[in-house]
């Protein structure tokens, strides 16, 4: 890992790792909520000096989609800091590096989408959420996301799980 290539790449993540958790924590501070009145959010929000308005469930989901984010970047900084530290990180993982938040984000996404679909009454609002647990439960999901798509595919198997009676079948 002493080649000059590989050294780049790391300062190249290293940067990367640096700039965007910035980035994430500007966006979910912008989309933060305001209350027009009681229970109600303003639809209109400064956005790095542009006004955007936005529903109150989109912003809701743009703001699970962020928070999986940075508990991804948690993993991945963590795993990143202890590799280069170990002068063990490997040019070979940058995917996981760049892929690993991707991951974060749709898990977060789909369990927001598990419990506000199987949870919540189907008439419950975006201001009747409790907006720091949901992205708690975002972070979390980012953070753990290999536990997390086994606690998923739990859900799934309890849910749906068939019973199937074919011979010869392909073990999963």
């Amino acid at each position: 890992m002493a080649t000059s290539q590989a050294k780049f790449l790391r300062r190249i993540i290293g940067v990367f790792l640096i700039i965007l958790p910035i980035v994430a924590m500007a966006l979910i501070y912008q989309l933060w909520p305001e209350l027009a009145s009681k229970q109600i959010w303003k639809e209109c929000t400064s956005l790095f000096g542009f006004n955007v308005c936005i529903s109150a469930e989109k912003r809701v989901i743009l703001l699970v989609i962020l928070s999986g984010f940075l508990g991804s970047y948690v993993h991945i900084t963590t795993s990143f800091s202890n590799f280069v530290g170990n002068e063990k990180f490997e040019a070979s993982w940058m995917w996981w590096y760049i892929l690993r938040p991707l991951v974060g984000m749709t898990l977060a996404l789909i369990f927001y989408l598990v419990f506000r679909g199987g949870l919540f009454a189907g008439g419950t609002s975006a201001a009747d959420l409790n907006l720091y647990g949901v992205l708690t439960i975002a972070a979390l999901s980012g953070l753990f996301s290999d536990r997390a798509t086994l606690k998923l595919a739990e859900i799934y198997d309890s849910l749906f799980k068939p019973e199937d009676k074919r011979e010869g079948k392909l073990n999963s």
